[in-house]
């Protein structure tokens, strides 16, 4: 059903990389239907810049990865004075369902947890547990009346940052007439992990059989993970060790033809940066992390009977052992046949 346009809107979703971006289509659809409102967002500080150049929102608020209770109670206070009419809560913890209570909002919205409905005045069961976890973000806009048919991911860069970007892909000395792989080995988690040979002799065969320029790309203290791969390589691989910014990384993925990697928030900026996609996943479902419709974007998970075993933490590691290097150099194959012939 329609509702009433509201004046000031929040929305709550404070991390991380991944999630920010799987929001930037809810951004969108409120733009557009509400060109007028003050929309802010509510985000940790690390990945404030997903969303600094972002057109959709007027304002972010960011805050400390980690507060105290001191801090959470002012940070409180300080939401309240700015009477949102409206709060969409797209992270839908405790923590952020109490801070959706806590504004004072008449109007806010969270996804329909045990222990949570109370904090919202429309608490939104997902329809579907399988799908995109974009699309579960975007039935929080129902009971506004608005639906998402565009799932395009937004990670604007601005000028100077994209121009940094292109500074160190010249100091780097790339190949002449080169076609990049951004390749992605590393996660902050060791379940997400697939085995560092497999990634090489990937590597591997995409410079000698594709004539792929491997790109290495990581997130923050990921650096090791890297390394492990490029000593097993025995093809030439480039890498920035100067640990580029956020937006300078979204701009070198801008420059690729094709990004492999682990199911992180990396996976999710090249889909935003429009290139084919391999990602490669253990536990967490792939058809809930892979936009939906879009062959380009292949992700390859385990099968049901080694996915069925989910009680321990090796079990991420189980499932992502039973994936091949020939399944994701077929799923490779895959993308780029489906790029090269949407280009004609």
């Amino acid at each position: 059903m329609q509702t009433e346009t509201p004046r000031r809107v929040l929305i709550i979703q404070l991390r991380r990389i991944g999630d920010v971006l799987l929001a930037t289509p809810i951004f969108r659809a409120l733009r557009a239907a509400w060109p007028a409102a003050e929309i802010t967002l509510l985000v940790e500080t690390p990945f404030e810049p997903v969303v600094r150049h972002n057109p959709h929102i007027n304002r972010v608020i960011s805050l400390p990865r980690k507060q105290s209770l001191r801090r959470d109670v002012k940070a409180i206070l300080e939401l309240r004075k700015e009477q949102f009419d409206l709060v969409i809560d797209l992270l839908g913890k405790p923590r952020t369902a109490l801070w959706s209570r806590l504004t004072g909002a008449p109007r806010r919205i969270g996804f329909a947890a045990q222990g949570r409905c109370l904090f919202y005045t429309d608490a939104v069961t997902i329809t579907d547990p399988l799908a995109y976890s974009a699309c579960h973000k975007a039935e929080l806009l129902k009971p506004l009346g608005i639906e998402i048919a565009d799932w395009r991911l937004d990670l604007p860069v601005h000028a100077s940052e994209r121009l940094a970007a292109l500074k160190a892909l010249t100091t780097m000395k790339l190949p002449a007439h080169r076609r990049l792989v951004a390749i992605a080995p590393g996660s902050r988690r060791t379940d997400k992990l697939w085995m560092p040979e497999c990634f090489a002799e990937v590597a591997d065969r995409l410079a000698n059989e594709h004539a792929l320029t491997p790109l290495f790309v990581c997130g923050p203290g990921e650096e090791a993970q890297v390394a492990a791969v490029r000593n097993q390589m025995k093809s030439p691989s480039w890498f920035n060790a100067n640990r580029p910014s956020l937006p300078q990384v979204q701009a070198t993925l801008e420059q690729c033809a094709l990004f492999v990697g682990n199911d992180t928030g990396l996976r999710h900026m090249a889909v935003a940066a429009g290139i084919p996609t391999v990602a490669i996943f253990g536990q967490p479902r792939p058809s809930n992390w892979t936009p939906p419709n879009d062959p380009r974007h292949q992700s390859l998970g385990a099968d049901a009977k080694v996915r069925a075993v989910r009680d321990s933490s090796s079990d991420g590691r189980r499932c992502l052992s039973s994936i091949t290097v020939e399944s994701v150099l077929q799923a490779v194959r895959k993308a780029l046949t489906i790029e090269n012939q949407a280009a004609y």
